[in-house]
C-alpha cells in the first residue's frame, strides 16, 4: 500500500464545500478536514524523547498537565513518568511497578492528574492473552515527588470474564466511568471507578477480531458523543453513536480502511492520528477516507498531544514505540533498539 500524496485542488475543495462526500470506507484521498491547518512538510520531524532498554515494550502514555509524560510498559508490570524537557539519561522515573501482572496496557485520566491504568498478563513471545488476569488500578499523582513523596495506587476491581482489556478511554468524569477495550472478545467494558462495577455495554460486528492472534477493538477516543475505535485485525478506524452511559445509539460503521491501527488520539476537529502496526503514523480526516502516511516510526503503539506552551505551538504528538514487534516474537534482538517516547511536530494549530 503507497501512501497518499498532499495535493489538494481548489475544483475539489470547491466541491466538498458545497456537498460533503458521504463516509466510505475508501473514497477520494482527503488529507485533512477543511478547517485544519496546514500540516507541516512530510515526513513529519520526530525527536526522541527518551531510549528504552532492549526489549522494552512500551505500550501507550498520558500527558500530564505539566506536560510530563506517564508511559505504560508491556514487557514490564511498570509505569515511569518521562519529563520531555529533559536530555538526561535519567529523565525516566519509576512510578509504581504493580503486583499479578506481566505488563500493563490502556491508561486514561479520571481527574486533574489522576489516572487509570490497566495491569495483565500478556505474552510478547506467543502474543497469547491470559484471560480473566486483568485489573484497573488508580494512580494519583498529584503529590508525585520521587523518591521522598511516592505516588498514591490503589486497585480499582478486576475484570474476570476479560479476555485482553487494552484501549481505554474516560466516558464521564463526574460519574467516574470509563470504556474499556477487550482486544480478543472484540466488546467494549464499562467501569464505574466508585463502585468497581464491570459491565459490558458495546458487542458490534466491527469490534471483533478476525485473524490469530485474536486483537480486534483496541484504541478507543470519543468525540462528539461517537466512540472511535480501531480494529486492529481488520485493519479499520470506526466509530459508533452512544448514549451518555456508553450504550450505542445505533451500529458501527468504518471510516478508514487498510489502516492497521493500534491506539490513536483526535484533534480538536475530530481528525484522527494513529500509531500502526506497519510501522508509520497515518492520519485520517475527520470526514473518513485513505489515509496520509505522516512519518515511519519502528514500532508506534499509541499517541497522545503535548499539553505544555511549547507544544501547542509546534502541535507536538507524543508516540510510544516497542522498537518493533517481530523481535519479541522471534527472540531476536540483534540490530533493533527497545522501545521508546517520540515526539512528533504537526504543525502550528494542531492539537486537541
Amino acid at each position: 500500500m503507497h501512501p497518499p500524496h498532499l495535493l489538494l485542488f481548489p475544483l475539489l475543495l470547491l466541491s466538498l464545500a458545497l456537498a460533503p462526500l458521504p463516509i466510505l470506507a475508501n473514497p477520494l484521498p482527503i488529507p485533512f478536514s477543511l478547517s485544519s491547518p496546514l500540516l507541516s512538510p512530510l515526513p513529519l520531524t520526530t525527536t526522541t524523547i527518551h531510549q528504552f532498554p532492549l526489549a522494552t515494550w512500551a505500550e501507550n502514555l498520558a500527558v500530564r498537565s505539566n506536560g510530563q509524560i506517564l508511559t505504560t510498559l508491556l514487557s514490564a508490570p511498570e509505569l515511569y513518568q518521562i519529563d520531555p524537557f529533559s536530555s538526561a539519561p535519567d529523565a525516566a522515573v519509576l512510578v509504581h511497578r504493580f503486583p499479578n501482572a506481566s505488563g500493563l496496557l490502556g491508561i486514561a485520566e479520571g481527574q486533574p492528574d489522576v489516572f487509570y491504568v490497566i495491569a495483565g498478563s500478556f505474552s510478547l513471545r506467543t502474543f497469547i492473552t491470559t484471560p480473566s488476569s486483568y485489573a484497573v488500578w488508580k494512580v494519583d499523582v498529584r503529590d508525585f515527588s520521587p523518591p521522598a513523596r511516592p505516588a498514591s495506587v490503589e486497585k480499582i476491581t478486576d475484570l474476570p470474564d476479560s479476555g485482553m482489556a487494552n484501549g481505554m478511554v474516560l466516558l464521564d468524569p463526574r460519574a467516574g466511568l470509563l470504556l474499556i477495550a477487550d482486544s480478543s472478545r472484540g466488546i467494549v467494558w464499562r467501569v464505574d471507578v466508585t463502585t468497581g462495577d464491570a459491565k459490558i455495554v458495546i458487542d458490534d460486528p466491527l469490534m471483533k477480531p478476525t485473524t490469530s492472534p485474536p486483537i480486534g477493538v483496541n484504541g478507543l477516543r470519543i468525540y462528539h458523543r461517537m466512540l472511535y475505535f480501531t480494529n486492529s485485525n481488520a485493519a479499520t478506524l470506526n466509530r459508533i453513536p452512544i448514549h451518555a452511559d456508553g450504550t450505542p445509539a445505533g451500529r458501527a460503521e468504518v471510516i478508514s480502511s487498510e489502516i492497521p491501527g493500534d491506539d490513536f488520539v483526535l484533534d480538536g476537529k475530530g481528525n484522527a492520528f494513529v500509531a500502526e502496526l506497519n510501522d508509520q503514523l497515518g492520519f485520517v480526516p475527520r470526514r473518513g477516507g485513505n489515509q496520509t502516511v505522516l512519518v515511519g516510526l519502528k514500532g508506534p503503539t499509541a499517541v497522545q498531544w503535548g499539553r505544555s506552551e511549547v507544544d501547542r505551538e509546534r502541535g507536538s504528538l507524543y508516540v510510544s514505540t516497542n522498537g518493533g514487534a517481530a523481535a519479541y516474537l522471534s527472540g531476536n534482538f540483534s540490530g533493533v533498539l527497545g522501545g521508546a517516547v517520540i515526539r512528533v511536530d504537526a504543525g502550528s494549530g494542531w492539537g486537541y
